[in-house]
């Protein structure tokens, strides 16, 4: 995570992500804001009120959630990191 953002950046991570990826978004020095587990009608809201106060910005997720098995919404995911130019 450190390689691809840091102090002036913003990681927009799932509540629900693997410990691993929390880790590393908070290594990384950027700010780490949550939303809450699939929910991209909230994760929008958080790009659209946050997003232009940073450099980079970065979305979050696990593919599969381990310990429930839900999916991501990786379909839905994708348009809403280019529309706000979040990788």
């Amino acid at each position: 995570m450190p390689a691809l953002v840091g102090a002036d950046d913003l990681v927009a991570i799932d509540e629900l992500a693997h410990a691993c990826l929390w880790s590393g978004a908070r290594l990384s020095g950027a700010t780490v804001l949550p939303y809450p587990h699939n929910d991209l009608a909230r994760l929008r809201a958080l790009l659209a009120e946050r997003r232009a106060g940073f450099g980079k910005a970065l979305i979050l997720t696990d593919g599969v959630f381990s310990m429930d098995g839900d999916l991501a919404p990786l379909g839905a995911l994708g348009p809403l990191a280019r529309e706000f130019d979040a990788g």
